[in-house]
C-alpha cells in the first residue's frame, strides 16, 4: 500500500510555500507561473487569480503527485525503510525541487547520507536563495528526528495493522508519554488519519462495553472504551475513542466500524489504545501486570491463520442446480465409457479379427464410447473390415 503524507509534512509544504492567490514567478527565468501552494505549471498563466480554496484544492491533488515519486524505487531506492518523518520530508523536497532532483539525492545514498545531502539543494537559476537555505535546514531537521515506529511491511503474513498511518508505541516496557515513568504498556497504540478516523473491528464477536471506562471498572483512565470479546473468549479492548458506534451485546464482525480515534481518558493526543485481554472478567479480564494480557499483532496472526470459516449451506435453487450438474457429468462418464451394446457386438467382435498394420484394429469390446461403438457398426455393415 502506497505511503501517505502525514498532516505535519503537508504542514511543512504550506509553511514554506506560502498562499499567494495571484500568479507569480519567485525567479524570473522560471519556465512557468506559480499560484497558491507553489502550484506550477502550464495551466498557470500571468494575471491569474483563485481563491483559498481553489488554493487548497490544488495542493490536495499536488501532493499525491509527488508521493507517487517518493514511493518509487527508481527515484528513492531506500523508499521502504524510510520514517514517517523521513517520507514527509522528501515529498515536501520533490514538491519544492522535482523529481529529477529527487532522484539526484537518493542515487546511491543511503538514509543517513541522503540526510546530509539534502541542505546541498539550495539553488534556483543558479544562485543560492536564502528561502531555499532555511527550507532545507528545517527539512533536514525533520529528517533526522528520531519517528514513531513505522508498520513494517509483511511480504508473507497479513499485517493487521495495515490501514493505519504508524505504530506509535509498542507492546512491553516503555516510558509513559503522560507520566514519564517506566511502566509495562499492555497493547499497542496506533494512528490513524484523520484525527477522528473510523476504527474498526480486527476480529469480530459480542460487545461487551461501549461507553466511557468508569475508574475501578477495569477501563479507568482508558476514556470512551469499546470491548469485544471473540469466539476463543479473548477480550478485544479499543480505547481513548471520541465516540463509539456500537452497543452492549451487539454481535460484530471483522472490519466493522466500532467508533472513532480519539483522545478520552489519559491521552497525550488521538491515537488507539488496542490491548487484547486473555479474559473478559472479572473487570473485563483488567489484571495489574501483564500476565493477563497477549501481544496483540502475534494474536491477531495466529488467529487469523487458524480462523476455519464455515461453509454457507446451499439454498433450494443451488442444490437442485448441483445434483443437475452432478447426474449430467454421471450421465457423460457412462457415455464414453460404457459396456459394448447388443447391436454393436458383431461388429465389433469382427473388428477385433480383423489386423492393420499387424495388430489388431481394437483390442478390446467393452470401455468405449457410444460414438465409437456407432462408427464400428457403420463400417461394418459398409464392408469396410477387410484384412490388410
Amino acid at each position: 500500500m502506497a505511503r501517505k503524507t502525514s498532516q505535519a509534512g503537508i504542514d511543512l509544504i504550506k509553511r514554506f510555500e506560502g498562499c499567494r492567490l495571484k500568479a507569480y514567478k519567485p525567479v524570473p527565468t522560471e519556465k512557468y507561473w506559480t499560484i497558491g501552494y507553489g502550484h506550477y505549471g502550464p495551466d498557470v498563466t500571468e494575471g491569474m487569480t483563485i481563491t483559498l480554496a481553489q488554493a487548497e484544492d490544488l495542493l490536495r491533488k499536488d501532493i499525491p503527485e509527488s508521493e507517487v515519486f517518493v514511493n518509487s524505487k527508481k527515484y528513492v531506492p531506500v523508499t521502504s525503510q524510510l520514517t514517517q518523518n523521513q517520507f514527509d520530508v522528501l515529498v515536501s523536497f520533490v514538491y519544492n525541487c522535482g523529481q529529477e532532483n529527487l532522484k539526484s539525492l537518493c542515487k546511491d545514498r543511503t538514509i543517513a547520507q541522503i540526510g546530509q545531502a539534502i541542505i546541498k539543494y539550495n539553488k534556483a537559476g543558479g544562485k543560492v536563495l536564502g528561502g531555499l537555505v532555511t527550507r532545507r535546514a528545517a527539512e533536514q531537521a525533520l529528517f533526522n528526528k528520531p519517528d514513531a515506529k513505522p508498520i513494517p511491511k509483511e511480504e508473507s503474513m497479513y499485517n493487521p495493522f495495515k490501514d493505519y498511518d504508524k505504530l506509535t508505541s509498542p507492546f512491553g516496557m516503555r516510558i509513559h508519554p503522560v507520566h514519564k515513568t517506566r511502566k509495562f504498556h499492555k497493547g499497542v497504540d496506533l494512528v490513524i488519519s484523520p484525527s477522528n478516523g473510523e476504527i474498526k473491528a480486527f476480529v469480530g464477536g459480542e460487545v461487551l462495553h461501549a461507553k466511557e471506562g468508569a475508574t475501578g471498572s477495569g477501563f479507568g483512565n482508558y476514556g470512551i472504551t469499546v470491548a469485544i470479546k471473540d469466539d476463543k473468549g479473548y477480550l478485544h479492548v479499543y480505547a481513548h475513542l471520541s465516540s463509539v458506534s456500537v452497543k452492549v451485546g451487539q454481535k460484530v464482525v471483522q472490519g466493522q466500524v466500532v467508533g472513532r480515534q480519539g483522545s478520552t481518558g489519559i491521552s497525550s493526543g488521538p491515537h488507539l489504545h488496542y490491548e487484547v485481554r486473555k479474559a473478559s472478567t472479572p473487570s473485563f479480564g483488567y489484571t495489574t501486570t501483564e500476565d493477563g494480557v497477549v501481544e496483540p499483532t502475534q494474536y491477531l496472526k495466529s488467529y487469523y491463520a487458524t480462523e476455519q470459516k464455515e461453509e454457507e449451506p446451499m439454498t433450494k435453487e443451488e442444490k437442485a442446480l448441483f445434483d443437475a450438474l452432478t447426474k449430467r457429468v454421471t450421465d457423460l462418464e457412462k457415455i464414453h465409457n460404457m459396456d459394448c451394446p447388443e447391436w454393436a457386438k458383431e461388429a465389433v467382435e469382427t473388428a477385433r479379427k480383423i489386423k492393420y498394420q499387424g495388430k489388431p484394429l481394437i483390442d478390446t469390446v467393452d470401455g468405449g464410447s457410444y460414438d465409437v461403438y456407432r462408427l464400428i457398426t457403420i463400417l461394418y455393415r459398409l464392408g469396410k473390415f477387410k484384412q490388410s
